[in-house]
This record gives structure tokens, C-alpha cells and sequence, in this order.
């Protein structure tokens, strides 16, 4: 397995003895179940979201925890049905991207995964399938279409060299 893992969520399974260990890489997630006696891979998956989980995942890393029916508001017109966002957001808890807890008789969801565990991967995604794997192209195409700036360019540029100075590289 890839040693850049980050445990982002441990809890124990409601009268058992098992804990469920989520772990997220770069590339995937896993959901770990564990005993004393065995650990036991239960799921894999893509570590990408879908339009409305996505959409459920911002509402959650703009607006902090929310039950359901205060995320139906945030929505433009046709507003989804309330169950329909239930359902989304069970889905991602299942996930272990969101986790709740008991306000009377609901629950408040509220965001485990952050936004930097979705990030690299979403852009990564972008470069591969529209830019034929080149940063260079996908920069050159903002630069093009006017939405970069000269001094923002300067700016990531500065940031490049800071960051192989400090590395010790010399590239």
C-alpha cells in the first residue's frame, strides 16, 4: 500500500468489536475492517466524487456542519428532493467523507475529508484528459484565454524556484 496514507476517521461499529479505519491516498481510498484477530479489506474505491456528492462536500467545507434540511436552501432551482440529499449524503458517510452527530432526532452532518484530498487529483484528472498529460499546455491554455495574469505567473514561478531551492534542487 502507498506510505502517504492519512487515517482520516476511527470509530467503533455500533456493539461489536470491529473499528472501521478509513485511509485515503493520492490515488484511492480503503475502508478497513479490524479486529484483534484479522484485518480485512472491505471496500476499494476511486478517491473521486460525483456532481452531487461534490456539490454536498462544498456546501459542507463552506458552511460548516449542517443537517439536511439546512442544505436545501443553498441549492438554485429545481432544488433536489429531500431524500435525494439524504441519500447523497449517506453515500459519503459511507465513504467516510462525512461523519454526523445526534441532534435530537437528526443528525448533523458535517465534512471529514478536506478539500486538499480531492484537489491534486481532481487537477491531475484535467491535465491527463484534457491536456494530454502537460501542465505546460494546461497553463499555456489560461495564459491564452486571459485567465492568469503576468504577475500571477511571476508569482507561481517565484514559488517554483523557492521551493527547488529549498530542495536542493537545480534544475
Amino acid at each position: 500500500m502507498n506510505k502517504e496514507v492519512v487515517v482520516r476517521q476511527l470509530f467503533c461499529l455500533s456493539g461489536k468489536k470491529k473499528i472501521k479505519i478509513f485511509c485515503v491516498t493520492k490515488k484511492n481510498s480503503y475502508i478497513f475492517a479490524v479486529s484483534t484477530k484479522e484485518i480485512v479489506m472491505a471496500r476499494t474505491r476511486n478517491n473521486k466524487l460525483t456532481e452531487k456528492e461534490a456539490a454536498i462536500m462544498s456546501l459542507l467545507w463552506e458552511h460548516g456542519a449542517m443537517f439536511v434540511r439546512e442544505m436545501l436552501p443553498h441549492y438554485p432551482e429545481p432544488r433536489p428532493h429531500f431524500n435525494t440529499v439524504s441519500t447523497t449524503v449517506r453515500i459519503l458517510e459511507d465513504k467516510g467523507y462525512v461523519g454526523h452527530e445526534a441532534v435530537g432526532g437528526s443528525y448533523r452532518y458535517h465534512a471529514i475529508a478536506q478539500p486538499d484530498d480531492f484537489r491534486a487529483r481532481s487537477l491531475a484528472d484535467v491535465v491527463k484528459s484534457y491536456f494530454n498529460n502537460s501542465y505546460k499546455m494546461a497553463v499555456s491554455a489560461l495564459v491564452e484565454e486571459e485567465k492568469i495574469s503576468v504577475e500571477e505567473l511571476r508569482e507561481l514561478i517565484a514559488t517554483v524556484e523557492s521551493k527547488q531551492k529549498g530542495n536542493g534542487c537545480d534544475i
